[in-house]
């Protein structure tokens, strides 16, 4: 990967800043526009730039992070929800987490999904599981 690139005309020819991104494992870029509630993809097999409908339960997004199988993770005010069909449906993925969270980042690496919530908790979700658990940094 990495070994070529394509330009992207910009969505809807504008210049647009990106607080998040994730590259899932067959090269989809999705991206969460600065101070927007909306969440975009361009790559292979898709028309460039796309919105993905979130779920109505996500009132700010925040955190994108592309998990195993190419699994997509959102998260902001309003919870923390999973998709495996590329953005097409959503599912709550919170377990475990404090009611109401909000999901101000997310990282996913060797198919763990990190995230970080804004009262200063961090959760670790784990080969592709269902249930967070809080890990604790190290200060």
């Amino acid at each position: 990967g990495g070994r070529q690139w394509q330009a992207q005309p910009s969505p809807e020819g504008e210049l647009i800043s990106f607080s998040g991104s994730a590259v899932t494992s067959d090269s989809r870029l999705i991206a969460v526009p600065e101070f927007e509630t909306r969440l975009l993809q361009a790559g292979p097999g898709t028309p460039p730039w796309h919105s993905l409908t979130l779920p109505p339960e996500l009132t700010a997004l925040q955190a994108v992070a592309a998990g195993p199988n190419d699994t997509i993770f959102v998260g902001g005010s309003g919870g923390l929800f999973r998709s495996g069909d590329g953005g097409q449906s959503w599912q709550p993925a919170d377990r475990n987490l404090p009611a109401g969270a909000n999901v101000t980042y997310l990282h996913a690496r060797d198919n763990h999904i990190f995230a970080a919530l804004s009262e200063g908790k961090f959760f670790e979700l784990g080969n592709g599981g269902d249930s967070w658990q809080e890990i604790s940094v190290v200060q």
